[in-house]
């Protein structure tokens, strides 16, 4: 069992050093460790054929000190922290994000103002397809909808229309509804 709850993938009690410093390499490797090669860099030996001592020696204290469920348990931790980072990566971008749309945003509106009060150089009809820029951008910084979605018609007023189906298809339909609804009666 491991020594400390969660850190199964440290030393324990009961493996010495240098299995410790065995498992350490073979752990290290990530998902495409394997035995023979990190026995090779422990022994510092490229020639480890299967049946080599010290190959051997790696194989029991993989099945001793649980290599694979430990390394499992650091892959896993390993895992949780990255995509911890990276949602912690993503809310600083988005933070950032807001912060920089806001500027251009009250920038726009100052150059509305001064736009109006004939103070501002830049041509009216660009304005409203900077502040749309701005805003498109901030919606999807914010993870929002860019675009918008209408319907031509209430969905809950829709009328089924039966009269391209045949005689089989009805009797299919009706045993079908049935099934779904119980008596149709």
């Amino acid at each position: 069992m491991a020594d400390k709850q969660g850190e199964f993938w440290l030393k324990q009690s009961f493996e010495s050093e240098y299995a410790y410093g065995a498992f350490a390499i073979y752990r290290e490797m990530g998902p495409s460790r394997r035995l023979r090669k990190a026995a090779g860099i422990f022994y510092n030996r490229e020639d480890l054929g299967p049946e080599d001592h010290q190959l051997s020696q790696f194989k029991r204290w993989s099945a001793q000190h649980m290599w694979t469920a430990r390394t499992e348990a650091h892959d896993a931790e390993q895992e949780a922290l990255l995509l911890q980072r990276m949602q912690g990566y993503r809310l600083e971008s988005v933070e950032a994000h807001h912060r920089i749309c806001a500027m251009y945003l009250q920038i726009l509106s100052k150059k509305g103002l001064d736009l109006l009060r004939g103070e501002d150089d830049i041509r009216p009809s660009t304005l409203p397809a900077l502040i749309s820029a701005v805003s498109h951008w901030h919606r999807l910084v914010l993870g929002e909808s860019t675009e918008k979605l209408e319907m031509a018609e209430d969905p809950d007023e829709r009328v089924a229309d039966y009269s391209q189906l045949d005689d089989q298809e009805i009797t299919q339909l009706d045993d079908l509804l049935r099934k779904v609804y119980g008596s149709l009666d």
